[in-house]
């Protein structure tokens, strides 16, 4: 975990270590208590918080953090709580993200990536590729957030341009008119059977009028 971020964005703020306790809640009672008291969801710290060290207070971390939130001495020194007590350590793990939920604008995703790798870290990654941010974070703080918040922001992509195509109507053309050299080749072609059809027909009835003579 990262060490508390200082400036005018963040400002101080200082874990509440007044909260009424009973020695018989939980440590994910007192977690969703602290976190209702603070203004951060409880859900996302009870995530972190397993995430972190499966709630165990005596969790070590590879770089000296610390307890259930896995505390740096630093970040837990600025915090004002003492960072081997269990309640002190939640109470600042929850301070912690009430800060950044502060300067990110609630939004729970940039919060549990400025847990995993700083602050920053996220404001680097968000100005240089703005709603794209989660690209320009470690690969490892991509898959703490999305084991954290269940996903990770899907980039957004440039809209796609819609071309209108106006509909094309297909009609069936007439077939063309024969043309003349057509015609006349028609015509030369029949023309032998046009002239035989004419002198049969010729001597058909001169043989009728023959038979009318004779019998007359």
């Amino acid at each position: 975990m990262a060490a508390v971020p200082s400036g005018p964005k963040s400002g101080p703020y200082r874990p509440r270590l007044d909260a009424p306790r009973t020695k018989y809640m939980t440590i994910q009672d007192q977690i969703t208590q602290a976190a209702n008291a603070s203004g951060v969801p409880a859900w996302l710290a009870l995530a972190i918080a397993q995430r972190e060290s499966g709630y165990n207070n005596n969790a070590i971390g590879s770089a000296g953090e610390i307890g259930i939130f896995q505390l740096k001495p630093s970040t837990a020194a600025q915090l004002g709580v003492d960072p081997t007590d269990p309640v002190q350590n939640i109470a600042g793990g929850v301070a912690y993200l009430a800060q950044l939920m502060r300067q990110f604008g609630g939004d729970t995703q940039k919060v549990a990536a400025a847990f995993n790798c700083g602050p920053t870290c996220v404001a680097n990654a968000v100005a240089a590729g703005a709603d794209n941010w989660a690209a320009h974070i470690p690969s490892s703080t991509q898959a703490y957030v999305a084991d954290v918040t269940g996903s990770l922001p899907t980039p957004t992509q440039p809209p796609t341009e819609t071309v209108n195509v106006p509909p094309v109507t297909v009609s069936a053309s007439p077939a063309p008119a024969p043309s003349l050299v057509t015609v006349q080749a028609a015509a030369i072609e029949w023309e032998p059977f046009a002239w035989g059809g004419l002198a049969l027909l010729g001597f058909l009835l001169l043989r009728g009028v023959t038979r009318q003579v004779r019998q007359a």
